[in-house]
């Protein structure tokens, strides 16, 4: 449902206002489904019975590989219509059950041998993880669990417990088809005796006890502000970082991942990134040591980086999400802090700040805020 949808019921003892807002609702469900991509599209009358052929085979086979589903799929004789269906037409197939939601594939390494076929039964699978309150009194390491229900980092014996109580019906057995499509879809990551699972941690960032706080060389803050944020996006940001050439996430004692903010490191660079309200924000800074200073081919290739993934997020998320990069003129801890969009900072020639001209003692430089996000913007002199 789009986010600009809203149908407030139930507030009112008027059962004629609640009736039309529910009418509205409908209406809108039924709009929304008819935009869909592939509503109203023909497809053949095979793949018509593939769907069929889902719907029961789904529930004796959860995960199959690709040539194994056809051939059970043409083996049945109700669905044979054809000749052999080629290894093109199967991948046409599979991308476009995967796009309607009735299937898990990817046409990529490591992902393309196995179809989830209920996809219900992965979505269990995962809740089950990270709905905590059912999992300890049967957790047998309860040292292990709470590192888990602290930190996000989940131990192979804690998740394996999970799903053996869990009984999600063979889960075990699928454990690594399953997780490289979790991480596939930034669910996790996947690590050799652990796992990390961003959305779970809870603990608290604290900007004093990082060499943020020390050094002169760092950036100011670029935000992805969003008119609509779903925390999902950031961490599955996160869990995209773990897979950028030579990114790696910082150390202390644990992974730097934190319950609103990640830390990681490139090319001698410190890399901060986190989510506030409705914006996801980044900062690079190098601590402070002889002769280290910013490196601005870093800074831009990181900010290209983040941009492109954010981009991709957002598109396979919701096709309404929408992000505009910029920078607020005050701290965050400031009430009546305002953005201001990176192309509107661009072009303030004037040091007086757009949004508070008649503030005292508050001024906007805009070379300082873009020089290191902007190849075009030189660093002003000191």
């Amino acid at each position: 449902m789009h986010i600009e949808n809203c149908f407030p019921i139930g507030f009112e003892n008027n059962d004629e206002t609640e009736g039309s807002s529910i009418s509205k609702i409908e209406k809108s469900i039924v709009q929304t489904i008819l935009s869909q991509k592939h509503w109203g599209e023909e497809i053949p009358l095979s793949w018509y019975k593939f769907e069929a052929f889902l719907s029961k085979e789904k529930e004796e086979n959860k995960i199959l590989s690709p040539q194994e589903l056809f051939k059970r799929f043409q083996s049945n004789v109700e669905n044979y219509i054809s000749p052999n269906i080629d290894e093109m037409e199967q991948v046409d197939i599979l991308q476009f059950f995967h796009e309607i939601g009735r299937i898990l594939f990817f046409q990529e390494d490591n992902l393309r041998d196995y179809v989830i076929l209920d996809v219900q039964w992965f979505v269990d699978a995962f809740k089950h993880v990270i709905t905590d309150c059912n999992h300890m009194p049967v957790v047998n390491r309860p040292r292990e669990w709470d590192e888990f229900n602290s930190t996000g980092v989940l131990h192979h014996t804690v998740l394996e417990e999970i799903w053996r109580y869990a009984d999600c019906r063979g889960i075990l057995k699928y454990k690594d088809v399953i997780l490289p499509y979790m991480q596939r879809l930034g669910l996790l990551v996947i690590g050799e005796e652990s796992h990390l699972i961003p959305s779970v941690t809870k603990r608290e960032y604290k900007e004093e006890m990082s060499m943020l706080s020390t050094t002169d060389q760092k950036t100011l803050i670029l935000y992805f502000s969003f008119d609509f944020l779903p925390l999902f996006v950031y961490h599955r940001l996160v869990v995209s970082c773990f897979s950028f050439k030579d990114w790696l996430p910082l150390q202390d004692g644990y992974k730097c991942i934190y319950k609103n903010v990640s830390e990681f490191k490139y090319e001698h660079h410190y890399i901060v990134l986190g989510v506030f309200k409705e914006d996801i924000y980044l900062q690079i800074y190098r601590p402070n040591m002889q002769n280290a200073v910013l490196n601005k081919n870093v800074t831009l290739k990181v900010r290209q980086t983040v941009e492109d993934e954010l981009e991709k997020l957002s598109n396979s998320y919701h096709r309404k999400i929408k992000f505009e990069t910029g920078f607020y003129c005050m701290t965050k801890e400031n009430s009546d802090r305002c953005f201001i969009p990176e192309s509107e900072m661009r072009i303030l020639t004037s040091e007086i700040c757009p949004h508070h001209e008649s503030r005292p003692n508050h001024t906007i430089i805009s070379k300082e805020y873009m020089w290191p996000w902007d190849k075009t913007v030189q660093k002003p002199a000191p």
